[in-house]
């Protein structure tokens, strides 16, 4: 039920008149966010599944510039060889070659190779400098003569930047861009039965200049925005574009050289199909004939086995008949196999059930590939959202992290936001893989945000090459986390908008370009521009971001009156970083029609500075603060956290009331080591 605004007053008013326990936050946070047209889990877990579903158990768990240097190289570090697994079809092996590498820092990587200074770095890792650094880091890994024949790759999760791959100093790949996973075939770089040593040179973001900036031009190391029309790619925000290096984890893959190379899952849930597009790539110089066959079977809970594969267990619940694929010799044919009906239990946050699917090219010792997916579809209709066919409201936090990963860490974080009625992850810059497999697992949806925004000055954006490796970073972050059913929108951009780009068509049209191409890898999400409205009405759902921000409250605002900003054009104001109300690049003033969903990807609460301020919620409680230093067992942040609870649920109700769809709470709901949530 939505209140009016007469009772929400009367409400806010009530809970003004005395002192109110800390552990009144959480709760505060989970009625703001709770008033929403959800299914309870009870009725979604019965009502909304076809009747052909079986009762399967419920798994939830609470559960590249070129380079023409070829350096020479040594590793100190010895490699014993890694056993061979070949389990169920298939012989595809996969060795994570995270851990202790060595690095050295240089001033130019056309040098030669230091023969002394390195030092030991564990991968993933990332250095602080945005200094026209340069390094090198080397491995070696153990490559096993059993696998001569077959097609040896290394899988990087993402290296920053404009970094470059050698394999027993043979050139094999590299990548431009930093924030996208990418492969290198290195078949032919090895030397089988013995040890391969591994070197890769990587640059800090200055690396990605399209020409070298000199300090007298205002180049300013502390603040990359004042280097100006010199970015030839996205580099998220501030704090991760100033780190460099192997940031997440690197794997040694060996298939069959015909092997699966692209795997898409369409979960068509309104249609009662599943279909799965497959690409089949033939690496040999003849043509060969291959035997399509898919298997679904339920995910058991368990992690992935030592040969990064889905264990699998009995008997399958779908079966797909095998279908001939002649394949021309170095060329990729694409197969689509589709199941009608199929008896698949629905993922939901509530219910976040899980498969595995096997695509296998034939038996024993042929190329198979395991994918973990859940059966789930989103969709778009009018004002609102849709899960599974049920409107959904998107209750979401803004994310925050390049820690390097640690499963334990991270999944404790992410069990502490969902307990608190958040179903939605923003994620923000440089994502690690592991967050949308336990995303998945636990019941999360997430938006990723692609790593590019506040573009007015650093980008070159009169190049074409910048929008290139724009889209290129979009396809990759799409096309390796395609299959995650957590991931239910992609976000082309973030707060791209600036003073100086209004009303320029040709950068408009530049963003409206990056949609068709992700629409062709993708066209079951739908698409937003976070902050950047519906740039050539390409988006699904409209972007939008602090929508009449309090930050000035009560100076400026009067709230929650002013929490009703839709009922009427929001004016773009004279002075918006003061007024703090975003309007988008080619209007002065916006007014949302309701034919699309609206997302506000980023909204505030207050500035809680001024305790005179905080009293309207708090009372006297709000001047502990400043009576921390004669009491400093005082837990000060009490008064503080408080209030921005109450603020935030001033602009949560008002937006469900006027059919707002997705509403962020900006910033992060952590930690469990402080013994504490934090809002920041």
């Amino acid at each position: 039920m939505i209140l009016s605004s007469s009772v929400f007053v009367v409400k806010l008013l009530k809970r003004l008149t005395g002192t109110i326990s800390y552990f009144l936050l959480c709760i505060l946070l989970l009625t703001a966010c709770s008033v929403t047209e959800e299914v309870p889990p009870s009725t979604i877990s019965t009502a909304t599944l076809p009747s052909t579903h079986t009762n399967i158990p419920d798994k939830t768990s609470i559960p590249i510039i070129e380079s023409t240097t070829t350096p020479s190289h040594t590793s100190t570090a010895t490699v014993e060889p890694t056993p061979i697994l070949n389990e169920g079809w298939g012989g595809r092996y996969e060795e994570c070659l995270d851990g202790t590498w060595e690095f050295v820092k240089v001033e130019s990587l056309d040098d030669p190779l230091p023969t002394s200074g390195w030092e030991q770095i564990e991968v993933p890792s990332q250095f602080e400098a945005i200094s026209y650094e340069r390094a090198w880091y080397r491995r070696g890994f153990w490559v096993d003569r059993s696998w001569e024949g077959k097609r040896l790759s290394i899988r990087f999760g993402g290296i920053k930047y404009n970094s470059t791959i050698y394999i027993n100093g043979i050139e094999v790949g590299g990548c431009f861009n930093g924030h996208e996973p990418f492969d290198v075939d290195i078949t032919d770089a090895v030397v089988f039965g013995t040890e391969n040593q591994m070197l890769i040179s990587v640059h800090d973001y200055t690396g990605l200049f399209s020409s070298p900036v000199h300090p007298s031009e205002g180049f300013s190391y502390s603040d990359i925005h004042l280097v100006e029309n010199r970015l030839l790619s996205p580099i998220g925000t501030d704090a991760n574009a100033m780190s460099y290096g192997v940031w997440d984890s690197v794997f040694l893959r060996v298939t069959e050289p015909v092997y699966v190379s692209d795997l898409f899952i369409q979960a068509l849930v309104s249609e009662s199909k599943l279909n799965i597009d497959i690409s089949v790539t033939n690496s040999l110089v003849e043509d060969t004939q291959v035997m399509v066959t898919a298997r679904v079977f339920p995910w058991l809970g368990e992690a992935r086995d030592d040969a990064n594969q889905w264990p699998l267990q009995g008997d399958p619940i779908l079966v797909s008949e095998g279908q001939n694929l002649n394949i021309p010799g170095s060329q990729t044919k694409n197969i689509q196999i589709s199941f009608d009906d199929p008896p698949l239990l629905l993922w939901t946050p509530f219910q976040p059930n899980l498969y595995v699917l096997e695509i296998s090219l034939g038996k024993t010792n042929h190329d198979a590939e395991r994918v973990r997916f859940g059966y789930r579809e989103i969709s778009v209709e009018g004002p609102d959202f849709y899960l599974n066919g049920q409107k959904i409201h998107l209750l979401t936090v803004a994310w925050f992290d390049n820690i390097a990963p640690d499963t334990h860490r991270i999944r404790q974080e992410l069990l502490e936001i969902r307990t608190m009625n958040v179903n939605t992850i923003r994620t923000y810059d440089q994502q690690f893989g592991i967050y949308y497999e336990l995303a998945d697992e636990i019941g999360i949806l997430m938006i990723p945000q692609i790593d590019v925004g506040n573009g007015e000055y650093t980008y070159r954006l009169r190049d074409p090459v910048f929008w290139h490796n724009y889209q290129q970073h979009i396809l990759g972050r799409v096309e390796r986390l395609i299959n995650h059913p957590s991931i239910i929108m992609w976000s082309l951009s973030a707060e791209f908008y600036h003073e100086s780009l209004r009303g320029d068509q040709a950068v408009i049209d530049q963003l409206a370009n990056l949609a068709g191409p992700t629409r062709e890898v993708d066209g079951t999400r739908p698409l937003v521009y976070s902050m950047d409205g519906d740039p050539g009405g390409a988006a699904n759902v409209v972007g939008y971001h602090y929508p009449n921000e309090p930050n000035h409250f009560p100076d400026q605002r009067y709230w929650p009156a002013a929490a009703y900003w839709a009922d009427k054009p929001v004016m773009r104001p004279l002075d918006w970083f003061y007024e703090s109300s975003f309007t988008f690049w080619d209007s002065d003033a916006f007014f949302w029609d309701r034919n699309k969903p609206l997302y506000i990807g980023e909204q505030h609460s207050f500035d809680g500075t001024d305790p005179a301020r905080l009293t309207l919620f708090v009372g006297d409680e709000a001047y502990l603060p400043f009576l921390h230093q004669y009491y400093p067992w005082t837990w000060y942040e009490q008064p503080l956290y408080k209030a921005k609870a109450f603020a935030f649920e001033m602009q949560i109700l008002p937006s469900r009331q006027q059919g707002v769809s997705g509403f962020t709470m900006w910033g992060e709901f952590k930690s469990w080591s402080e013994g504490r949530t934090m809002l920041h």
